[in-house]
């Protein structure tokens, strides 16, 4: 089973990572030991809020001793920043539940309203350009 260490500090190395979950994967009397097949970093950027986001993934094999891993490891702090551990899903096309899904035939009906952004329309005056909609915006302002 793959877990997601989410939200790691970004100084973060992987052996690090190793030292954090080995002790969850430590087997107990009548218990077998778990194994850490691989551990991958990833950083994710989001251009919107021009933030960078570092997450890990970790193979830990028996999967039974993955499911109490993650009890375990969720919450706790690794380099002083507490982070959540989840089981992570690869997603395909095969396993994609958007795609396989049946058309809603009727679904405008359905919705009290419109959803969706009013269009804007693009206005040039003498010395700025502004934009303006069917509808009046919260502030106004002179131009």
């Amino acid at each position: 089973m793959i877990i997601i260490l989410k939200n790691i500090p970004e100084y973060t190395v992987s052996s690090k990572i190793e030292d954090f979950v080995k002790p969850a994967i430590r087997g107990g009397f009548l218990r077998k030991n778990g194994r850490i097949g691989k551990i991958s970093i990833h950083v994710q950027n989001d251009t919107v809020t021009n933030t960078v986001k570092h997450h890990a993934l970790v193979t830990v094999e028996p999967d039974s001793i993955a499911s109490t891993a993650i009890k375990k490891l969720y919450g706790k702090p690794i380099n002083g920043k507490h982070i959540a551990v989840r089981e992570y899903h690869v997603r395909s096309w095969h396993n994609d539940p958007r795609i396989h899904r049946e058309p809603i035939q009727d679904l405008v009906s359905q919705r009290k309203g419109d959803r969706r952004q009013h269009k804007l329309e693009e206005k040039k005056g003498n010395s700025a350009l502004f934009f303006t909609s069917n509808e009046n915006f919260h502030r106004k302002l002179d131009y």
